[in-house]
């Protein structure tokens, strides 16, 4: 009998492996390839082929194109072509799209997930219109073929032969891509890996009209590209300085876009107070009150009523606390410059409840993950999906298909706001100060407003809505983004935000650090205004969620005015954004020149066309109290004679400067001129020697690196 039973038990276990293998085999069908940056298989469709990357590149921590093609269909095809990938917390995550072909013609489709690791899984699949998966494709990217190394990466559709270096890129890890027209399709996303693209004189002529689009919405969009005749005054200072860098982003947001469920109005008084009331009602009155009417034996029956009361009390009392519907935290960048007009927002979407949903993103806004995609986990043959993108014409569908009570997806958005706006102020120049007003045209106050053109960065403070108001670099708080260190590193608004570590102001100050250095360094030559929005735009991005929070920042255009007293070209507010050589070698940042050593020379290339007329040293740029004294190199007399003189007491000032953060502030002290004479430029060069006295210098660098200052300079 026992061994009757043991032999219908194992018939009934092995029956059901057999099952199980049957139905998985059924799930994956399909051509499996590792490590290649192309996979081609011949299926059931149609010749397929999937490429990833642009001209065999691909970049990590970037975004990487996918492009799927379908050639010869076989059959008519009515489905959905998905691409799989892991997100973070190794959730099986998909874009996906459908399709439509007829018998014989081909089709393509793109995807644009942003890649997190060196070497990541993907998986392409079709699906039919029911769901079913018919075959799919997978293929690991070795890291050898991700390019994680790169400082700078730059696209060039000129040849090799034609490709002249960029000036200071000796400083810089440069990869150089050569594409082709034809390697440039799908969407300006395809374009995402470079830093810069140097495009031929006549590209809009030469280039068909796909790519010429392409081209022009990469910059809209933020990208940075050049003509090949632009190339020798191009400063890859900047443009290292000011490139995107997707994981920092995320760093900055990822504070704002955590879920806290701060929203809640909890009052805990109320519920102590219905507790209280509770336990007197039952205990003390309900039992003396029965005792009283000798019916004791009915205090059991009470108990369990009260108790249903009760908590019908405490259920209605807490409506304005119950969690309900789908929360939103977001950050925006409204960009409405008029050669931009492009929105990028990063936002986080928690459900309350476990039950699956879609959310609705439209005006064609572009979904992808914030985070990316991550290295496949040992599990290899798992084939759901968790949440899934699905690009239409007219937007993006967010379709999670499982979901536990407060799950959170990080995702990023851009796309074209609604939103009309004309230029919010002017700037010019008076003499050497930049001044000009700011209009708040917006219909919402606007907080932290900063003045940005030629590398300054000015705080005008708070500006309701319909209000106009006058600045002036000699009144209000100034930075001279110089390019030797980034907006970052200085203290300049640890004192607007009274810097902290905890709350909103960090928060905010980060995201506004990396959107004012990028305006400032990429748009040096194009005047605007950065601030924060009170409220919600209407136009900006908006999807069906209940309830979003967030921060809205925008970037307004304005318009540059003529001069007076001097020439734009003549002036220079800071010379360590020319060519700089130190001890004869090529030389980027300044901010560290005196680390491990108490004086330092630099030679400057001037515009050999002009006339150095003078250097000046403005106290309104002065971040921090200046310990240099600063000679010029006469090259007649080859001796270097002082220019400049230090501040007053700098060592005391320094350690209380260091001491409260910066919060202290100090006396500037006066402007400081120097005219130049041709002993002290030739051939376009002007050599400054930046010098600390030897003790000093030790004392100093035992709690700080100290800085040489920023110096100006006109022209005749």
């Amino acid at each position: 009998m026992k061994k009757g039973l043991f032999y219908v038990l194992s018939v009934l276990f092995l029956s059901i492996i057999l099952m199980t293998s049957a139905k998985a085999e059924g799930k994956v069908r399909g051509l499996s390839v590792e490590k290649s940056a192309e996979t081609r298989g011949v299926s059931s469709i149609g010749d397929i082929d999937i490429e990833y990357g642009v001209a065999g590149y691909i970049r990590v921590s970037s975004t990487v194109r996918v492009k799927v093609s379908i050639k010869k269909a076989k059959e008519d095809f009515n489905g959905s072509v998905y691409l799989k990938y892991y997100a973070i917390g190794d959730n099986p995550s998909s874009y996906s799209e459908e399709i439509s072909i007829k018998k014989g013609e081909n089709a393509e489709v793109y995807f644009y997930p942003f890649i997190n690791n060196s070497d990541p899984s993907f998986r392409v699949s079709f699906m039919d219109s029911t769901g079913k998966e018919l075959e799919s494709y997978e293929d690991d990217i070795d890291v050898k073929d991700a390019d994680g190394a790169s400082e700078i990466v730059v696209a060039s559709f000129l040849s090799m032969d034609a490709d002249a270096v960029l000036p200071g890129s000796e400083n810089f890890r440069v990869k150089r891509i050569y594409l082709k027209e034809d390697d440039v399709t799908g969407d300006y996303r395809a374009l995402s890996s470079f830093d810069l693209v140097i495009r031929p004189d006549d590209y809009e002529h030469v280039f068909k009209a796909d790519t010429v689009d392409i081209l022009k919405e990469r910059d809209r969009q933020g990208g940075v590209s050049i003509n090949e005749s632009e190339m020798s005054e191009f400063n890859i200072k900047r443009l290292y300085l000011a490139r995107e860098n997707q994981n920092d982003w995320v760093w900055r947001v990822e504070r704002v876009l955590v879920p806290v469920l701060d929203n809640l109005n909890i009052k805990s008084g109320k519920y102590i107070a219905i507790i209280v009331i509770y336990i007197i009602v039952v205990s003390p009155v309900t039992y003396l009150i029965l005792a009283r009417r000798k019916k004791r034996v009915q205090y059991w029956i009470f108990v369990p009523v009260w108790a249903v009361i009760f908590t019908v009390i405490i259920y209605m009392a807490s409506t304005d606390s119950r969690i309900d519907g789908i929360y939103m935290n977001y950050v925006s960048v409204l960009d409405l410059r008029e050669d931009k007009d492009n929105e990028n927002v990063s936002f986080s979407v928690t459900n309350s409840s476990n039950t699956p949903y879609t959310l609705e993103v439209n005006n064609e806004y572009k979904v992808d993950s914030l985070y990316g995609s991550f290295t496949e986990p040992a599990e290899k043959t798992v084939s759901r999906t968790v949440y899934n993108i699905e690009n239409k014409h007219a937007g993006t569908d967010i379709n999670v298909l499982e979901s536990a009570a407060f799950d959170t997806l990080y995702l990023r958005a851009r796309g074209t706001p609604n939103i009309v706006t004309k230029s919010a102020g002017k700037f010019y120049r008076d003499n050497t100060v930049l001044k000009g007003e700011f209009t708040n045209t917006l219909g919402t106050d606007l907080s932290k407003v900063f003045a940005v053109y030629d590398d300054e960065i000015i705080y005008l403070g708070d500006v309701p809505k319909n209000e106009t108001k006058s600045f002036s670099a000699e009144k209000e708080s100034v930075y001279l983004n110089d390019l030797t260190g980034g907006l970052q590193d200085s203290v300049y608004l640890n004192r607007i935000f009274d810097f902290a570590y905890e709350g909103e102001n960090p928060k905010l100050q980060a995201l506004m650090t990396s959107v004012l250095d990028k305006v400032s360094i990429l748009g040096h030559s194009n005047p605007a205004f950065v601030a924060l929005a009170n409220n919600r735009l209407s136009g900006e991005f908006s999807s069906d969620v209940n309830t979003a929070k967030g921060y809205t920042l925008v970037v307004l255009p304005a318009e540059k005015t003529v001069d007076t007293g001097v020439e734009y070209d003549n002036f220079v507010n800071s010379i360590g954004k020319l060519p700089m050589y130190m001890y004869d070698k090529s030389y980027s940042f300044s901010n560290d020149a005196l680390v491990n050593r108490n004086s330092v020379d630099i030679t400057y290339d001037v515009d050999i066309k002009k006339k150095v007329r003078d250097l000046r040293l403005f106290a309104r740029y002065k971040e921090e109290v200046n310990p240099c004294r600063v000679y010029a190199l006469n090259k007649l007399t080859d001796r270097y004679d002082v220019v400049f003189e230090p501040d007053e007491d700098y060592i005391n000032r320094i350690k209380e400067y260091v001491n409260t953060g910066g919060k202290s502030g100090f006396n500037k002290g006066n402007d400081q001129e120097c005219y130049m004479g041709d002993a002290y430029v030739k051939d376009g060069k002007l050599t400054l020697r930046y010098e600390i006295d030897q003790t000093a210098y030790d004392e100093i660098s035992s709690f700080t690196i100290p800085n040489i200052p920023k110096i100006s300079m006109e022209y005749e």
